[in-house]
């Protein structure tokens, strides 16, 4: 009797350990330091109990720091790597006025300058990605200073020679400022690039990634019968998140997945510049140090369908968007559904299950889940604005996601009125009859 009882609690030990010392980070930071609430998760599997687990431990760890004092509404659904370089999802206060970051400073040999930017940044973490870089720099070289203008590490981040330790610097050197309206028009504008391409994905590099022929992958094609293709798309679904695990800070060099640290944000380049004159367009480079190996993983954040198929690393924005793309190469009718506390999937269209209408259904790859709308309320999140977009308009689809839709218009930082004007701007944005969705 005590053997099976002794082996009940060794499988449950993870999960309680991740419990407790969650919790017990928020007891002891409470509303001072959310962020670090997030560093206390660990990658646990999100796959059955475990993934259960998981949200629970966000949940409770959420429920504690808003009792203390009231953090943002976003929760703590994703580890603080997610937190720092995901941007806005929430309207959060302002910077205050007369915030500084500290900034670590090396020259390198030729007069280039390498930073490391942040409330309070870590040589250590700094050392380590110069390392990556193959920049060697002893502390006695390196030098503190204190910046109150975001522009003046500017050229350190379009060199990419800046690695970022904060949130708030991130999205303004990326000029992604906090608000409901710049979420919408990042995301229309993405949209609008998006759709205007065909296809725009290597073929070989989906049959690579779900290891399967093109006749076999065509046996996922949309069928005449609403139960088939119910059929179709779930296998899809539990193929995608085979071939395609969501990915928290793996060590490229050794595979370790156990307590690797994050050492911040960098920048890289997209593509080249349309001509000489023109600015590249810089992307974030997420950093983990291996703590077994010390070897530094860099994880480019990218909507290129082909790259992530190739690497088979991505979280919900990146696979969102290869679904979206799969389920279109397939002949599905489909839409991109964007929620602003944080997670992205999409909806495609099927036949109506009890009228001759055909109906929008949930289908999101990161969960391999297929009609369950109602998901992520279990996740402790507070649904604000869950839009969906279409190559013919932006449409708001809160209330399919949400029992209270009541709750979670109150929590909207426009009213009704503008908030219809914008989603008829946005619509003609992504329908290129505009180009500014804030103008009148």
């Amino acid at each position: 009797r005590i053997q099976p009882a002794l082996a009940r609690f060794s499988a449950c030990a993870p999960v309680m350990k991740t419990l407790l010392r969650t919790a017990a980070v928020g007891v002891l930071l409470g509303p001072q330091d959310p962020s670090s609430l997030l560093g206390a998760e660990t990658a646990l599997s999100r796959r059955g109990w475990l993934q259960k687990a998981h949200r629970s431990a966000r949940r409770s760890s959420w429920r504690l720091a808003s009792s203390r004092g009231g953090v943002t509404e976003e929760g703590l659904r994703e580890s603080e790597h997610l937190k720092l370089t995901k941007g806005a999802s929430v309207a959060e206060p302002a910077v205050p006025e007369g915030q500084t970051w500290s900034v670590l400073t090396f020259t390198a040999p030729g007069g280039l300058p390498y930073g490391c930017a942040g409330r309070e940044p870590d040589l250590d973490d700094f050392q380590a990605w110069l390392g990556h870089l193959g920049v060697a720099a002893s502390s006695a070289e390196i030098h503190r200073d204190e910046v109150a203008d975001p522009e003046e590490l500017r050229s350190m981040w379009r060199g990419m020679r800046l690695l970022v330790q904060d949130r708030d610097l991130v999205n303004r050197l990326q000029d992604n400022p906090w608000g409901f309206r710049e979420f919408l028009l990042n995301h229309s504008k993405n949209m609008r690039l998006k759709l205007s391409k065909e296809i725009n994905f290597e073929v070989d590099a989906l049959l690579e990634a779900f290891e399967l022929e093109h006749s076999e992958f065509q046996e996922f094609q949309p069928t005449a019968s609403l139960e088939e293709m119910r059929e179709r798309l779930t296998r899809l679904l539990h193929l995608f998140r085979e071939k395609l695990p969501y990915y928290h800070d793996r060590c490229l060099a050794c595979g370790n997945t156990e307590d690797n640290k994050f050492l911040g944000v960098a920048s890289y380049a997209i593509g080249d510049p349309v001509d000489a004159k023109a600015v590249r367009p810089m992307g974030r480079l997420e950093l983990h140090q291996c703590k077994a190996c010390k070897t530094v993983s860099s994880f480019p954040r990218t909507n290129n369908v082909t790259q992530i198929l190739r690497a088979r690393r991505g979280r919900c924005g990146e696979y969102s968007v290869v679904m979206h793309e799969v389920l279109r190469y397939l002949g599905y009718t489909v839409r991109l559904i964007v929620d602003w506390a944080d997670h992205q999937w999409v909806e495609v269209l099927l036949p109506g299950a009890t009228s001759d209408e055909p109906q929008w259904v949930h289908c999101d790859p990161c969960e391999a889940s297929l009609d369950e709308p109602l998901l992520y309320e279990g996740w402790g999140k507070n649904q604000t604005y869950i839009l969906a977009y279409a190559p013919t308009y932006v449409k708001d689809v809160t209330s399919v996601y949400t029992t209270n839709i009541t709750a979670a218009t109150e929590r909207r930082e426009v009213g009704p009125e503008e908030f219809a004007s914008l989603l008829a701007n946005a619509t003609a944005y992504v329908r290129g009859e505009r180009d500014d969705i804030f103008r009148a």
